[in-house]
């Protein structure tokens, strides 16, 4: 019998990573050890990397899912709009088939969120404008959302 070594790659390590974001519960201890090998083999992480570790953190406590922002910068890694987007919704827990048509639906459902929460959500945002992130649809409905909830007075 024949012992073979595979060399992993960024691809091998984002497809690992998909897999925990895509699980029926989402594991982001699962993709937070992927991302320690990622850097233990001495690769790079990507924005892809982070995209997909995002994901992964659907449902996490929020200290857990600031702290892929925390290891995004660290890195030196750029949020793009896909971030933005797949960190807003891990944020938020939206589901991928929960459709939110309006503002005013999105209101709605934010308004169930603790303001720790929501205040993290308006960071995310203004840091992508700050950076001139072009931001999508979805994520354009959940800035308006925010400021119709008004933070500061609550």
């Amino acid at each position: 019998m024949y012992a073979r070594r595979l060399e992993a790659d960024g691809a091998h390590f984002n497809s690992a990573l998909n897999a925990c974001k895509n699980a029926e519960k989402p594991s982001y201890s699962a993709a937070l050890f992927l991302l320690e090998k990622i850097v233990e083999v001495s690769m790079t992480p990507t924005s892809v990397t982070y995209n997909t570790l995002a994901g992964a953190h659907s449902g996490a406590p929020l200290d857990r899912l600031k702290h892929v922002r925390t290891l995004m910068a660290k890195q030196g890694v750029q949020a793009n709009n896909i971030f933005v987007e797949i960190y807003l919704t891990s944020l938020i827990r939206k589901a991928k088939t929960e459709e939110w048509n309006s503002v005013q639906e999105v209101v709605e459902a934010l308004k169930h969120f603790n303001k720790s929460h929501l205040l993290e959500a308006v960071d995310v945002i203004t840091e992508a404008k700050t950076n001139r992130v072009k931001l999508s649809g979805l994520v354009r409905k959940i800035d308006r959302a925010l400021k119709h909830l008004s933070l500061d007075g609550w």
